[in-house]
């Protein structure tokens, strides 16, 4: 009876696993993709200039590490 519950849990771990890398990734991989995305589009928008960028994408980088 065991083996079995130990054979859900791994095919539900999977399971979960494939679903949240299919959809967005995991929690702690999309903060950090989502602060370069955003810095990004603010630039684009021009809501910051090149020099902000550079600097806030520098600390966004250190942080990773």
């Amino acid at each position: 009876m065991i083996f079995l519950w130990v054979i859900f849990f791994l095919v539900a771990s999977w399971v979960a696993f494939n679903y949240a890398k299919e959809h967005g990734g995991l929690p702690f991989t999309k903060k950090e993709n989502s602060a370069i995305q955003i810095l990004k589009e603010r630039f684009a928008k021009g809501e910051i200039s090149e020099e902000e960028y550079e600097e806030k994408k520098a600390t966004l980088e250190d942080d990773e590490y």
